[in-house]
């Protein structure tokens, strides 16, 4: 992949997630259905297990060669850790977010 194709696949995630945080749930101001919810929590996992792939995989290498081995060890056991509760954090900030948007739970099928 050279420079422009990372370029554009950068700017497709970076519209993807604006695409969600202004034209979402939040700017209707009514309960999204499942459907929008799931492909919210989804799309925000996707993005953040990307780039936080990314930042893990900068960040590890760095531990990698400044530290040693067992640094980078650490690292990548935190990471995984981090990695494996991103769903659920998510769903769970999905669902804060429905929550906010209509206090009494109705969810549209």
């Amino acid at each position: 992949m050279n420079g422009i194709e990372a370029f554009w696949a950068v700017l497709f995630w970076a519209a993807l997630v604006l695409g969600v945080v202004f034209l979402g749930p939040l700017q209707t101001h009514h309960a999204p259905g499942r459907l929008t919810q799931m492909a919210t929590w989804l799309l925000m996992t996707a993005l953040t297990i990307a780039y936080g792939g990314l930042a893990i995989f900068i960040i590890v290498h760095l531990l990698l060669f400044t530290l040693g081995t067992g640094a980078a060890f650490f690292g990548l056991l935190l990471s995984a850790v981090l990695l494996a509760i991103t769903p659920v954090a998510w769903w769970f900030g999905v669902r804060a977010v429905v929550r906010r948007i209509d206090p009494h739970d109705r969810v549209r099928g």
